[in-house]
């Protein structure tokens, strides 16, 4: 019995260990892949950089895109979108949720845009690359409780102002990475706060409709979008086309200082169609008002996403609010460098209660391989994307997977760690090169020539100092006690 109770006590701590480091990976590739996303659109302009790029697009060449889409596509659609260049993202395209084509400046319909890498990205950040709504949620929880890691984190830390900037360089490893999780962790609080409240809103949206639907709506979910964002107009007219001219005119003639940013054709062929103009404020949070026309291009509302009750204006803002996406590209730098805050404080958590322990185990190649490896994994999936966009998600998980298994095997997690940094730091450099040579040296695309220094600088830095520590540990190999 006694052998039983102490076998049944070390595979419960080992369920434990393996449930921390799940978590604190889970948060670990949340926070990375965020810290990415908010980039994605010059990460969308480096990945197709031969897409011609302009500033507007008039109302003709709307209307010729339209009607072109409309011609390539078969059977009745619910929306077609002409989404608009904007400073941000200088292309158009026209979409109706399944099918998506580029536009030229006139209006034709050009290539398709390529998910890729940015995609992969994307739906690692949303959904961890599982099924959307599965995954939203998952991430959802996972941001909730970052908020209780957060919130614990502060209150147990009593002397949280005399000690924020407290350092200790020359100590051990494991005091530097405790000063390095606390300190990160405080002078990012109210950048964490209002990401994760952020996000686990957007994770959670689905269910709080779900959760009110039966409760106040009968089990009609669609009310409960309506009653949050505003319900779609009802609309007659025996009219089958749309006057996007007009219409642009009313928009400026109704709300002069707003930049539209797509137009969304509502059950166009039918009698019920009418237009809709996304519009961006200025000095607002607010991801876009909605104004709407009829057919023939008359304003008759908005739909109060930004003067509408409070809850609908907040619950239209979290988007820009989560991702930087307002303020320019100076806000959008410093959120990269607050989600990279956020990214090292998650691996310095794990890295603290590896420390603590008097020796080392596979843990400790697991999470080596692990921490290096993910960054390893979405440099090499950018690389094989290049070579076909289908690879990037498939690539990703592969090279993790190898990543891990390699560190395992080796059993010696600062090699591993040096080793990691030196395949990540080559394959930096690659994509560089492979990009170049497929593409061309494009000297004046901003983005492209950007991603490419920042690329090449790290890659350089990670090559020569792994290089450098390989030839330290062929000389000197530490001794590692094995539990």
């Amino acid at each position: 019995m006694l052998y039983e109770s102490k076998e049944r006590i070390k595979q419960s701590l080992a369920s434990h260990s393996w449930l921390g480091i799940a978590m604190g990976a889970v948060l670990y590739l949340i926070c990375l892949s965020g810290t990415l996303a908010v980039f994605l659109h010059e990460l969308e302009r480096w990945q197709q950089p031969d897409i011609e790029e302009f500033s507007e697009l008039p109302a003709s060449a709307i209307s010729r895109a339209y009607q072109q889409f409309m011609a390539q596509i078969n059977g009745p659609q619910k929306t077609v979108w002409v989404i608009l260049p904007t400073a941000d993202l200088p292309r158009a395209h026209v979409s109706n949720g399944d099918v998506e084509r580029f536009t030229n400046h006139n209006g034709d319909l050009k290539n398709e845009p390529i998910e890729g890498w940015v995609g992969m990205v994307r739906e690692l950040h949303y959904y961890l690359h599982l099924p959307k709504n599965i995954g939203m949620i998952v991430v959802a929880i996972f941001g909730v409780m970052l908020i209780a890691l957060t919130v614990s984190g502060v209150m147990a830390h009593p002397s949280i102002l005399k000690d924020a900037f407290k350092f200790r360089v020359s100590q051990t490893y494991r005091l530097q990475q405790t000063d390095l999780h606390n300190r990160l962790s405080v002078w990012g609080l109210p950048f964490i706060l209002v990401i994760t409240l952020t996000g686990a809103f957007i994770g959670l949206v689905n269910v709080l409709v779900l959760a009110a639907a039966p409760l106040f709506y009968d089990g009609d979910r669609d009310a409960v979008v309506s009653a949050v964002y505003g319900a779609d107009p009802v609309v007659i007219t025996d009219q089958r086309t749309f006057n996007v001219e007009k219409a642009i005119g009313e928009l400026k003639r109704v709300a002069p200082e707003v930049t539209p940013i797509y137009i969304a054709f509502q059950q166009p062929d039918s009698e019920g169609q009418f237009l809709e103009i996304a519009a961006t404020l200025p000095g607002r949070l607010t991801f876009s008002e909605i104004y709407r026309f009829d057919s023939e291009g008359n304003f008759f509302n908005h739909q109060g996403l930004s003067d509408g009750p409070i809850g609908r204006q907040i619950a239209y803002s979290v988007y820009r609010l989560h991702f930087g996406q307002f303020g320019g590209f100076a806000v959008k730098l410093m959120y990269a460098f607050m989600g990279l805050a956020l990214t090292m404080a998650c691996a310095s958590g794990i890295n603290i209660w590896l420390a603590k322990r008097k020796y080392k185990n596979w843990h400790n190649d697991v999470w080596v391989g692990f921490v290096w490896g993910t960054p390893l994994a979405l440099s090499v999936s950018a690389i094989a994307a290049m070579a076909n966009p289908l690879w990037a998600t498939l690539t990703f998980w592969c090279v993790l997977s190898l990543t891990l298994t390699g560190a395992l095997y080796r059993q010696d997690d600062s090699r591993s760690r040096v080793m990691i940094k030196l395949a990540l730091g080559l394959s930096l450099l690659l994509i560089v090169t492979v990009h170049s040579a497929i593409h061309g040296v494009q000297s004046l695309f901003v983005p492209v020539w950007t991603t490419h220094i920042v690329a090449s600088l790290l890659g350089f830095y990670w090559t020569i100092s792994a290089y450098r520590k390989l030839g330290v540990q062929s000389v000197v190999v530490p001794e590692v006690t094995s539990a």
